[in-house]
């Protein structure tokens, strides 16, 4: 026979081991609830039921003494394998070609620069140009993909003109990607759109800058030589989607 006192101690575990277990019940009941919660109640639920308060219930009280406390103990053993092993599926469980997350830098604000990008059969140079739009970015994976699209809106000061725009990662020297538009007339609106899709290669963070320059003259962003136009709506932009592989 039990002692009282080992009994009232008996009824606490078992409403503890009660308690721990109804949670974890509820949570397999819905499992689209949110992740973070359920993280933190298993953390909690550790405090009171680890490998050796586990061990040390079985050995001083045999299953005949308590059926149903073993009984309890060997579900919240068996639905915290489970819940270890939903986590561990969370990241496989994304289909590819699922969107990853989404990044945007968008300005109508008015810049100017007079640093030409020369027009020939090599990579635009990182010195060359001037930089318009900047947009940080961190991948969760080294192996996904990158779609990078930039919309360059501004103009040019000389007339019969060449304007490049180019797309440069981080301080490397050589261009990722560009885009060639001939002026016919100075100070002509002037829209330069194009895509490019690289993988991530990395998790740390990469920085996007979107330079720009004509062949000679100064070349104007979001506006021409008298100012800014459309009150800085015009949506010069650089957007990054990272996508599953």
């Amino acid at each position: 026979m039990f002692s009282m006192s080992s009994q009232s101690s008996n009824n606490r575990k078992r409403e503890r081991l009660s308690s721990a277990h109804n949670l974890l019940t509820a949570y397999f009941r819905h499992r689209k609830a949110v992740l973070s919660l359920t993280i933190i109640i298993i953390s909690f639920m550790f405090l009171f039921v680890n490998t050796s308060y586990a061990d040390e219930v079985i050995v001083d009280y045999s299953e005949e003494s308590i059926p149903v406390l073993n009984e309890e103990l060997r579900k919240l053993r068996s639905d915290i394998r489970s819940l270890n092993s939903d986590i561990a599926d969370i990241d496989t469980s994304v289909a590819e070609g699922t969107v990853v997350q989404v990044a945007n830098y968008q300005t109508g604000e008015y810049a100017s620069g007079a640093t030409a990008i020369f027009q020939d059969d090599s990579r635009p140079q990182i010195t060359e140009g001037n930089e318009f739009m900047t947009l940080a970015f961190t991948p969760t994976s080294a192996t996904n993909k990158l779609k990078i699209d930039v919309v360059w809106h501004g103009s040019g000061s000389a007339a019969s003109n060449i304007l490049v725009v180019a797309l440069f990662k981080d301080a490397t020297v050589d261009a990722l990607a560009c885009i060639s538009e001939t002026k016919t007339n100075a100070n002509w609106a002037m829209n330069a759109v194009f895509t490019h899709y690289m993988t991530a290669g990395t998790t740390s963070e990469i920085t996007f800058r979107v330079r720009a320059g004509l062949v000679a003259g100064t070349t104007y962003f979001n506006g021409k030589a008298a100012g800014r136009e459309y009150g800085g709506s015009l949506a010069s932009s650089i957007t990054i989607t990272e996508i599953k592989t």
